[in-house]
């Protein structure tokens, strides 16, 4: 008798190890098949025990089938009571939430493996524009994922990244894997986001060229509109920078009415079309092609804008009829200010009584009334310009033109002192102004 319970112990301990065994990668099942192991074995022991002391007692049949039950239900009832106690004595040490395993004492973690782990999550998992709130949300997901369950320290549901760094318990190691890899998930999230606005601005750098390729003439209307506007001196005798920025976005609500792309952002428009500072409307869009269109037509203003002041060329009197005289005065502005003339500014376009430009010079104050024409200038621009003198309070007048005068107008600016500068004159200006302001100091 006591020969087969022996027996029967050494079978089962080769199942249940074997079954141990094979699920050991598992850990949470190796874990409960060892603990059931433990008890089970505890329990045949003292069967087996019991069964043979009983055995060399040679008791009557009936005495014999009760005292087994009796020992039966005493050897079950004492192995569930102990391992009962043993459960609860080692949670209330280790965590109301340890797993069996625990109970046996935790294994070391692979912190390699874990490091490992790691490189593939950041690798596979973290995703550009994903459904996680933030680099928290995804370190505690990889936090639960490597940490095995048993462990004390592997992150619970709902729980927050800077409360679970700040865990007692954490060791140093474990602590300097949660911290390196958040490191890695922040490295590796804005290395995506880095790579999504590259592609993005160079899309929109592809679109907005092509729409500059598109609409090259009204590109090179912009350019001269946005150059008479911000080199047309005020009353200071400054230029007015801000100026491209308003004559860019209405260049761009211009080109919407042709182009798919910008028509998308009609909501852009409606917000910003009352807007008074138009450089800020312009980086409000946060559309790449906005952006790009921007900056290379900032960029080609500057080149305009040098070349202009660099090279001043005179109006072609044959298209002047397209014109509305704001280049002719521009020009005669940059060539005062390359003689040396201070204070140059322009009058309002509406209400100038006869004036253009306002300079100083050699201690005067000038006035000068210009007409570009295709035609003669004849005695109503004479007149203008000797009432615009008194009105503005200055010393001289002029009339420049880049035509002829009638020989009234001659005549008349000799009575009335204006002085006359006609075509002829113009294009020998880079050494009139030095004469005529000398003639004047006399």
């Amino acid at each position: 008798m006591l020969g087969e319970s022996v027996a029967t112990v050494a079978v089962l301990v080769i199942v249940f190890g074997g079954a141990a065994f094979v699920l050991k990668m598992r850990e949470q099942y190796a874990a409960q098949v060892t603990l059931s192991l433990v008890g089970l074995l505890v329990w045949l022991v003292l069967w087996s025990v019991g069964l043979g002391f009983l055995a060399q007692l040679h008791l009557s049949h009936t005495v014999d089938a009760v005292l087994n039950v009796i020992w039966f239900a005493a050897s079950v009832g004492g192995v569930s009571f102990g391992l009962l106690r043993y459960y609860r004595s080692a949670r209330e040490k280790i965590g109301s939430t340890a797993h069996p395993v625990a109970l046996f004492g935790p294994r070391p973690l692979d912190f390699v493996l874990l490091e490992s782990e790691l490189r593939s999550f950041v690798a596979t998992k973290v995703r550009a524009g994903g459904s996680y709130h933030s680099v928290d949300d995804m370190t505690i997901e990889f936090l639960a994922t490597a940490l095995p369950e048993w462990h004390p320290c592997r992150p619970r549901q709902n729980v927050y990244f800077r409360n679970w760094i700040h865990r007692p318990d954490l060791t140093p190691e474990l602590r300097s894997l949660g911290e390196s890899a958040r490191t890695q998930i922040q490295a590796r999230v804005n290395a995506m986001k880095a790579e999504a606005v590259r592609k993005d601005s160079e899309a929109g750098e592809r679109e907005a060229l092509d729409i500059i390729r598109r609409n090259a003439d009204k590109i090179e209307m912009f350019l001269s509109i946005a150059y008479r506007k911000v080199a047309r001196p005020d009353d200071y005798g400054d230029e007015n920078p801000r100026a491209l920025y308003e004559e860019m976005y209405r260049l761009i609500v211009k080109l919407a009415d042709t182009e798919p792309k910008l028509r998308a952002l009609s909501w852009w428009f409606a917000q910003t079309r009352k807007s008074k500072d138009w450089q800020r409307a312009l980086t409000s869009a946060r559309d790449s092609t906005v952006n790009a269109l921007v900056r290379e037509l900032t960029a080609r203003f500057r080149v305009y804008y040098r070349d202009r002041r660099a090279n001043p060329t005179l109006p072609n009197s044959s298209s002047v009829a397209s014109r509305d005289g704001r280049d002719f005065e521009l020009h005669l502005a940059g060539l005062l200010q390359s003689a040396g003339a201070k204070q140059v500014s322009s009058t309002p376009q509406t209400g100038d009584q006869g004036a253009d430009l306002l300079f100083s010079m050699n201690g005067k104050r000038y006035v000068i009334q210009a007409k570009f024409y295709s035609g003669s200038v004849g005695n109503k621009a004479v007149q203008e310009a000797f009432s615009a003198r008194g009105y503005y309070g200055c010393d001289v007048a002029w009339v420049i033109t880049n035509a002829r005068f009638t020989n009234s107008a001659r005549t008349l600016a000799k009575e009335l002192g204006v002085v006359l500068v006609d075509g002829e004159q113009l294009q020998r200006f880079n050494s009139f102004p030095a004469e005529q302001f000398a003639a004047d100091k006399r």
